[in-house]
């Protein structure tokens, strides 16, 4: 029988995908193993390999089409098929097709009848310039919203500046939702940086590429070692422990923000780490991470430092046990011993699942975290 190309599942949120690019044309050749066709999920975008040796068939889901899990894509015809096969496999496709079509549209068009029912018992007035424009650019009014009584042009411009959400961001708005229904806690300490700066500029000598965020996540694993339950995740009724220690690094890019995963931070040195984080975050940045690099993580890291954050509350991602949030390191005058001193300090928080984890340890790691980086240092980070 012909091989069907599947939508698969890339995740456990994942229910649908969209085809981005067919990499052959109906009636080339493809190789078990090539990639034929590339999706987006809500995650990244990912290249499907094709099952068996043959010929692309049939392309089922044109570009830009969105399709659920488990849906046929494509079909590809081996060598042992029969017309009768091919023509047979189209036929089911189609009339799956078919009906899920026609039930959409049936319940499209009595949405749009409802709406439309609605949208004329509350109709209001547009200015005749609204209406020149309207007409003009084919903007049907009854889907503007007025600012008053009348739409005028200014709501036509408004209406023209609204942006639909693409798949990352409607993830991410998603996850965002699933994180505010967590209980969770948040922790705020003040951490001196003098040390942590000194030893960054001394190891750029042998690292120029290494960054203060690099040396935190090598210091934050080293921490995290001692407390195993916050390199957990946990599901909503079981607790799954980390066999090693793996760190999600949020990144902001024009295409949404992406958290790729750092994994056995505890068997790579600072060199290799920088590599690691500068390819990623050119990854994330470039849309083209793997599934794999995005999953893994039970604790992430996001700095807003950079951007000169005085401080912040960072929201977990869901399924974590934690995020830590880091920001800008600025001059501040503290006292001591009778004394008034300057002292770079930047201000770090970490909120936690209070399903799971408690404030007490969250408490202890960050306790460990700021006396690490204040005063050992050295003994935790080399370069080598």
């Amino acid at each position: 029988m012909p091989e069907k190309i599947i939508m698969p599942r890339m995740g456990m949120t994942m229910e649908t995908g969209i085809v981005t690019r067919w990499y052959k044309k109906e009636g080339e050749p493809v190789k078990e193993g090539e990639p034929v066709v590339e999706i987006m999920t809500d995650k990244a975008n990912m290249d499907i390999e094709s099952p068996v040796s043959g010929t692309l068939y049939k392309i089922v889901a044109k570009e830009g089409e969105e399709l659920p899990v488990g849906k046929t894509i494509g079909i590809i015809k081996t060598p042992q098929d029969s017309e009768e096969d091919l023509i047979k496999a189209v036929k089911e496709d189609v009339e799956k097709s078919t009906n899920l079509t026609e039930e959409k549209y049936r319940n499209e068009a009595t949405e749009k009848a409802n709406k439309l029912r609605e949208q004329t018992r509350n109709e209001k007035l547009a200015t005749p310039y609204a209406k020149l424009i309207a007409k003009k650019s084919g903007i049907d009014l009854k889907q503007i919203s007025p600012s008053g009584n009348m739409i005028t042009s200014s709501d036509l411009l408004a209406s023209a500046h609204k942006e639909e959400l693409t798949p990352i961001m409607k993830a991410m708005a998603k996850k965002m939702s699933e994180s505010n229904a967590i209980p969770q806690f948040t922790l705020y300490y003040d951490i001196i940086a003098d040390n942590l700066i000194e030893k960054v500029n001394s190891l750029k000598n042998y690292i120029p590429e290494l960054s203060i965020t690099t040396v935190l996540i090598k210091i934050i694993a080293y921490v995290l070692k001692d407390f195993p339950i916050l390199n957990a995740t946990f599901d909503g009724s079981s607790i799954t422990y980390n066999n090693h220690i793996n760190i999600g690094l949020a990144v902001t890019t024009k295409n949404g923000l992406y958290v790729p995963v750092i994994k056995s931070i505890e068997d790579i040195n600072l060199k290799e780490l920088t590599v690691k984080i500068n390819d990623l975050i050119k990854k994330a940045k470039d849309n083209n991470l793997t599934i794999e690099e995005l999953e893994g993580a039970a604790l992430t890291v996001s700095n807003l430092g950079m951007y000169g954050v005085d401080s912040f509350r960072a929201l977990i991602i869901p399924g974590q046990s934690a995020i830590l949030a880091i920001s800008a390191i600025k001059d501040r005058v503290i006292p001591k011993e009778g004394g008034i001193f300057i002292k770079k300090i930047f201000s770090a928080s970490i909120s936690c699942d209070h399903r799971f984890i408690e404030g007490a340890v969250a408490a202890q790691f960050m306790q460990k975290l700021k006396s690490t980086l204040e005063s050992k240092i050295e003994e935790v980070i080399t370069w080598e």
